[in-house]
């Protein structure tokens, strides 16, 4: 069973680091989009979206909350 870590936050522009893998929050382009940097690559997001999840290596992103300033979120890893 993936590991349940606690809620984070990620303020625009802060890195994360998931198993070596860099995410970064880039903020909201409109009211119902949100952005992440994965891994130098941009992906756009509806804001109702509450789970990513990334291959090679796995986590996955429970989005909590998303705010024009930071990304609230929980994640689980293999």
């Amino acid at each position: 069973m993936p590991e349940m870590e606690k809620t984070n936050i990620m303020e625009i522009g802060q890195p994360f680091f998931f198993q070596g893998i860099m995410v970064v929050y880039a903020g909201m382009p409109n009211e119902n989009t949100f952005s992440l940097v994965i891994s130098d690559t941009p992906l756009y997001f509806r804001k109702d979206r509450r789970e990513i999840e990334h291959n090679e290596p796995f986590f996955r992103l429970m989005i909590v909350h998303v705010d024009p300033d930071f990304l609230e979120f929980t994640y689980s890893r293999v």
